[in-house]
Formats: structure tokens, sequence, C-alpha cells
């Protein structure tokens, strides 16, 4: 009864602000990208270590590279220490029915990437919360009901596939929609 009330409440909240949500959607190959954002779950160490060298990767392309990691935690623990442009969502930013509130929080949704890419393969609540209500151009997500409504492509996959795969399914196909 709780978590159909919750998710009453989300999906309701999340059709309301995306009705507000005004975007220019465009298809941008990485090459010509500027800013990319990037959504992703940090279950544990493991996967903190494995994110942090994805993003490196575009970094070294000279990509702004702003990221947004799920903590399921109230702080952040000692190996997600604080950069510049890598933000968290603990249990403290979300509310009962799981929306993510705070100044960074705002400040991702609002920043109008090139590219934003939703690497979160647990389907977390809070971050497509913010997948759906960003002003990203273009938005890459694995396939799930409400990432078709927010996504500009969609990614399909028969099993289970770690952050890593998907990171390299999401550059493939940008590359092929990319490519004259």
């Amino acid at each position: 009864m709780i978590n159909t009330l919750r998710n009453f409440f989300w999906r309701s909240d999340i059709k309301r602000e995306s009705a507000r949500l005004n975007r220019t959607k465009t298809i941008i190959s990485i090459e010509q990208s500027k800013t990319i954002g990037i959504l992703y779950n940090v279950g544990d160490e493991k996967d903190y270590i494995a994110a942090t060298t994805l993003f490196a990767g575009l970094q070294q392309l000279k990509k702004e590279v702003r990221t947004l990691g799920f903590i399921p935690y109230k702080d952040p623990p000692h190996y997600c220490y604080p950069r510049l442009l890598y933000d968290y969502i603990t249990k403290k930013n979300i509310n009962w029915y799981k929306k993510p509130s705070g100044e960074k929080i705002k400040d991702f949704i609002n920043k109008d990437f090139d590219i934003l890419l939703n690497l979160d393969t647990v389907h977390n609540s809070s971050l497509t919360y913010v997948y759906a209500l960003s002003h990203a151009k273009f938005k890459l997500g694995i396939e799930t009901d409400i990432n078709k409504e927010f996504s500009d492509l969609i990614i399909a996959t028969k099993d289970t596939v770690s952050m890593s795969e998907l990171f390299n399914f999401m550059l493939d196909y940008i590359k092929m929609f990319t490519e004259k």
C-alpha cells in the first residue's frame, strides 16, 4: 500500500514537472559534444572505481563531464570523496516518495548537457527522476517503461549488463547514429 502511494506521488510529480520542461532535442556525437552528464548507481567501492575510470576516459577527450551518483546511505562512504564535478544523491537528499532535492541536484537537472548518459542498471527512482526532468539535449538510457517516455535513445538489453558494458553500448550507438 505504501509503495503504491509512493509510486503514485513520484509519477505524478514527474508528469507535472516534465509538462513544463522545454528542452532542445539534438543528436550530438561524442566528438562534437562539449558537456556530458552521467547518472549512475554507487552500490559499492567497486562500482565507484569502475565509474571514475570510465569518466576519466571522457575527460581525456577534453569533455566537461559532470556526474550524479546515487549512494544508498545517509552520508557518502570514505571512497566517495568530494570532487569538483562528481556529486551524489544520498538518503538525506530524497523525500518519502524518492524525489531528490538539493541545490546540486537542481543544478544538474537544469544543466544544458549536450549528452546525458543514464548508466543506472538497477532502476533507481531518484536517478530516474533527475533523468526525466533533465534539460539535456540528447538523453540515452536503458530500456524501462519510464525511460521510454523521456529518452531520445533507448538501449535494450536481454540480460543484466554492467555499468561499463552499458557505457560502451551507449558510445557505440551514439557513434552509429552520428556517423555520416
